[in-house]
């Protein structure tokens, strides 16, 4: 037998009986590598899935997921954040005070800025009027205020303003309606008594009183009865006080007359109350 053989590698030369075997073994090894998909990223066309134990791998740009059998893995991108929107709830109550009622209100803020004011009003749904006020930015989230004894209902607004652009961002609202009124009645007492500051006479004046929640005063004036001359005037006196009238001003056995009148903050009398006493005599 001759050297030569017919052409194995298309036309390129001559291949002996002898190199045969291991260009076969060379053909099976690639076309294992090429089935275990090792060759995969030679490929041109990314988008063709190449089956692994069971799970397909789709092309993406996103980063990181890893697949075990049976699953489908895609290339997983970072999500958008959530968007943030402020939001403003208000509950409010009523209870019953002596000349009218406690109102109050609290708030629940979810706010998408560093810095957000609240703020809440007061307003008379039958008359459409702002009866009521808060500071601009409350402290906390609950308001207390009273109103004299109205029977009506109020609408509270709460509102809330970002810090950074002073623009409103939320609002709340809601209804509440008066209670009935606490029953009270004004009044004011008065005593008096004499005595002696050394060798002077003396007049000792006590006063108690109670207003009904009007932010009332008393006033007080002491009469000299024989001339009625007003020899001491209190216009301004709390709820309880004593007052002293006493040394060389004061004269001996002589009627005087203390007068005691409870005065509402709008200046309405709300009850009065009066004594006569004489001083004592010259001793």
């Amino acid at each position: 037998m001759g050297t030569g053989s017919p052409s194995d590698d298309g036309g390129q030369g001559s291949i002996s009986l002898a190199e045969r075997p291991m260009i076969r073994t060379l053909r099976i090894a690639v076309s294992g590598l090429a089935t275990a998909g090792l060759f995969a990223a030679c490929s041109n066309d990314l988008s063709s899935p190449i089956p692994i134990g069971g799970a397909q791998l789709s092309g993406s740009t996103g980063g990181g997921g890893t697949s075990t059998g049976g699953g489908t893995v895609s290339g997983g991108g970072t999500g958008a954040k959530a968007p943030c929107t402020n939001a403003l709830t208000i509950s409010g109550s009523a209870t019953e005070a002596l000349t009218g009622n406690a109102f109050s209100a609290s708030y629940v803020l979810t706010a998408c800025q560093s810095k957000t004011r609240v703020s809440m009003t007061a307003t008379d749904v039958a008359t459409g009027a702002v009866v009521w006020n808060s500071v601009p930015d409350l402290a906390g989230t609950i308001a207390i205020w009273t109103l004299p004894y109205t029977l009506t209902s109020y609408r509270i607004d709460a509102r809330a303003v970002a810090g950074s652009t002073n623009t409103l961002v939320a609002t709340a609202s809601t209804i509440v309606s008066t209670l009935d009124v606490l029953p009270c009645t004004p009044f004011v007492h008065e005593t008096a008594t004499v005595g002696y500051w050394g060798i002077y006479p003396a007049v000792w004046a006590a006063t108690d009183a109670q207003d009904c929640g009007r932010s009332g005063t008393v006033h007080l004036r002491i009469t000299n009865l024989s001339n009625d001359r007003i020899e001491r005037d209190y216009p301004t006196l709390g709820m309880s006080s004593f007052i002293d009238f006493e040394g060389a001003t004061v004269s001996y056995n002589t009627p005087y007359r203390i007068y005691a009148e409870l005065v509402s903050r709008d200046g309405q009398i709300l009850s009065t109350s009066s004594t006569d006493i004489v001083s004592t005599p010259l001793r």
